[in-house]
């Protein structure tokens, strides 16, 4: 079967395209992604055929494309992680009482030295470096430079 270029080229742009809409990633891909199959404020915002746009419950904002999650660079990242160390601390059974309300523990842990004394108060209440991280990373993913 001779094919002219013309053809060959709309036929490699075809499958390139059919492979790229069959791999879009699904919700359940998103959720596994995430270790997090329960969690009902996982969503999909958007399905554009080829991508698709996520947010878990933080708000953070994922692109699925190619059956991998890619996280755009936004300046809410200590947001995320604090948001999703309160709720872990809480879900652990580490009490609300301590921690107090979220944008309290927000803006505290971004302080160096608040998330020095908590992750010292972690420790006390039973929590590992395993589960943690050492007390540099720990510190330096909330605090900001």
């Amino acid at each position: 079967m001779n094919l002219s270029i013309s053809q060959r080229i709309m036929a490699f742009i075809a499958i390139t395209l059919a492979i790229i809409i069959a791999t879009n990633p699904t919700l359940k891909d998103f959720k596994n992604h995430l270790k997090d199959t329960s969690y009902d404020e996982i969503t999909r915002e958007h399905n554009y055929f080829i991508f698709s746009i996520y947010k878990d419950g933080a708000d953070s904002t994922y692109i699925g494309f190619l059956g991998n999650f890619f996280r755009p660079y936004n300046k809410i990242d200590t947001f995320d992680k604090s948001y999703k160390l309160y709720t872990n601390l809480i879900k652990s059974g580490y009490p609300k009482d301590d921690l107090g309300q979220y944008s309290a523990f927000k803006d505290s842990v971004k302080s160096a030295s608040y998330s020095w004394r908590l992750y010292d108060r972690l420790l006390k209440a039973g929590f590992t470096e395993v589960n943690l991280g050492t007390r540099y990373e720990f510190i330096t993913t909330f605090s900001h430079k």
